[in-house]
This record gives structure tokens, C-alpha cells and sequence, in this order.
């Protein structure tokens, strides 16, 4: 697996999980553009005082969800991984048991955040 991990809460300081998009599951199949998460956070601005932003997160690259670590309503820590995607389908069972940790040193798949 050359990429794995999907870590927006490394940018996005006390992000929470509101929901997944469109019904996205573990073992789906992720074409570039598809959005994956909705969160909020508050720290877009350096002026952490400012209200909660909601954000529509989407993967630019293609592959194969294979684990989401947290359930919607998680604030998730910085540096937290949330999800994990794999290029090859063979790989989804690969990552099934694996602690979250253990991808800490995985290649980020490409990931943006859109103002919802």
C-alpha cells in the first residue's frame, strides 16, 4: 500500500465527525471528487474565537475506503487518523484488524475541505 491515511484533523485542530456523505461505508469505492465526510471546525482562521465552520471533505484521488476509525459526533485529535483508503480492493482486508497507529507512517491520500 503505498498510500493509506486520510487526516484532515492533522490541519483541521478539534474537528468533529458530523456525519458521512452519501452514505459512504467501509469497503466503498472512492472515485476522485467524491465527498466523503461532512465536519465542522474552528480553527480555518488563526482566530480560533470564531464560530464553528462546516466543511464538506472530498478525496482527489481514487481507491477503496477501508476503515473509518471514528463514529459521526467524534471530536477527533489533532494528528488523528481518520479514515483509511487503499489503492487495490485486494488490500481492504489487509487493514481490517490493524490499529490506527500502525498508519501513521502511510503516505496521505490527497484530501480538500469545502465550505459547506
Amino acid at each position: 500500500m503505498s498510500r493509506c491515511t486520510l487526516d484532515p484533523a492533522a490541519v483541521l485542530v478539534g474537528l468533529t465527525l458530523l456525519s458521512m456523505y452519501n452514505s459512504v461505508e467501509a469497503g466503498s469505492e472512492i472515485s476522485m471528487y467524491d465527498a466523503l465526510f461532512d465536519v465542522k471546525t474552528q480553527t480555518l482562521t488563526e482566530d480560533n474565537d470564531q464560530p464553528e465552520h462546516l466543511l464538506i471533505v472530498e478525496c482527489l484521488d481514487a481507491g477503496y475506503l477501508s476503515r473509518i476509525f471514528h463514529e459521526a459526533g467524534t471530536v477527533v485529535e489533532p494528528g488523528k487518523t481518520l479514515a483509511v483508503l487503499v489503492e487495490d480492493e485486494a488490500d481492504l482486508v489487509a487493514v481490517n484488524d490493524a490499529s490506527p497507529e500502525e498508519f501513521d507512517k502511510c503516505d496521505e491520500f490527497t484530501w480538500q475541505g469545502y465550505l459547506k
